[in-house]
């Protein structure tokens, strides 16, 4: 079975990694391909610097790679010194007009960083996502269509920042961490050319095997059901709090998503992953963690693991390697959020606030958080 070759494969180069990674970067690769029937993923891998996150990118098919994450990197435009004409540069400009294109970006971590020009970059990306991309250039309008999936890595640093920092429709993965101590790992790993070379070709006949079938794989009703309950956790986890830019108080209703789109996202993941042939309980096991990872920034996880698994209360916020502060408006906007409910303290030393899951959310965490 070619999925559980290139596991093992992928098991030799990052002895002990999660599987999961590659497997998540194997869905994107498919979704660009047209016979999908929505929008193509932009799914980022989350993990900390030198982990290995960029090694599943390099056995996913692509077609372009980005370094240049810049709006000239990606759809600029330049006059033709002989024909005075404005012609496109960048990355959609290689790709075409009508493409179906894989696109990686090894790090996109320092773009996330650049406050001055971020904003602008993820506008283009959006654009890029739904299909149709315009730039204005020396008074000319500048066209492009097409279908281009991204498979991006970033640290969780920069991406935990705001609730929908990289735009909504951005999808996550964070690896599992490593079974393996890494010097146990290093003295295993085999990173011959022979087991890259298979491990690239097996990917190849994946992307190509998931795409060929994508249309007549239908998701069992468990699956389904499944991902409808993910898309409405992460719709509720991630729900956008307004707050005061100086004084951080809350002041405004809270923005939360509708699940429709997150829901077509996990559908993706998952019927691409049958369509290759992966067991259903692994597919399951990887939108589980495509929808938690998902969910920014991940203290709001953090935290609701925490209660979800018995309840928590403000003392419990000393041990969480953040500032008090910071867990505090955390726990306060999962209530704005309706995810939890809280139950205030007593007078008196010792009496701390709990806070608990509510009706309507345990009823997706308890599907998902298993």
């Amino acid at each position: 079975m070619p999925w559980n070759r290139a596991k093992e494969l992928y098991n030799k180069i990052l002895p002990g990694a999660d599987p999961g990674s590659l497997a998540f970067d194997l869905a994107v690769a498919v979704s660009a391909d047209a016979r999908c029937e929505h929008k193509p993923l932009m799914g980022i891998t989350v993990n900390p610097p030198s982990s290995g996150k960029t090694v599943s990118q390099e056995f996913t098919p692509r077609d372009r790679v980005v370094g240049d994450v810049t709006k000239a990197g990606i759809f600029g435009a330049e006059i033709d010194s002989k024909t005075k004409e404005v012609r496109p540069t960048g990355i959609l400009a290689q790709l075409g007009n009508g493409c179906e294109a894989v696109v990686h970006v090894p790090d996109i971590s320092q773009l996330v960083a650049n406050s001055a020009v971020k904003e602008d970059i993820y506008a283009l990306l959006r654009d890029v996502h739904d299909g149709h991309a315009v730039r204005t250039f020396n008074g000319v309008d500048i066209q492009w269509s097409g279908r281009v999936s991204f498979c991006v890595c970033a640290t969780g640093v920069g991406v935990d920042q705001p609730v929908t920092g990289l735009g909504e429709r951005f999808i996550y993965y964070r690896p599992f961490p490593g079974s393996l101590a890494w010097r146990e790992a290093r003295k295993i790993r085999d990173n011959s050319p022979a087991v890259k070379t298979e491990l690239k070709r097996i990917c190849k006949e994946l992307v190509k095997l998931g795409r060929e079938n994508y249309v007549n794989t239908k998701l069992p009703d468990d699956l389904d059901h499944l991902i409808e309950d993910c898309a409405d956790f992460t719709a509720m986890a991630r729900t956008a709090v307004p707050r005061d830019r100086y004084y951080r108080d809350v002041n405004g209703p809270v923005e939360r998503e509708e699940p429709f789109r997150l829901a077509n996202c996990f559908e993706i993941v998952g019927r691409s992953l049958l369509a290759m042939g992966v067991p259903e309980a692994e597919v399951a096991e990887v939108v589980r963690r495509v929808a938690t990872s998902t969910v920014v920034p991940a203290l709001r996880l953090d935290l609701i693991r925490a209660v979800h698994l018995d309840g928590v209360h403000e003392r419990f916020t000393t041990y969480l390697d953040v500032k008090r502060t910071t867990t505090d408006r955390t726990l306060e906007d999962l209530v704005q959020a309706g995810v939890f409910y809280e139950v205030p303290g007593g007078r008196g030393r010792g009496n701390y606030a709990h806070y608990y899951l509510t009706e309507e959310f345990k009823t997706f965490a308890s599907n998902v958080l298993i």
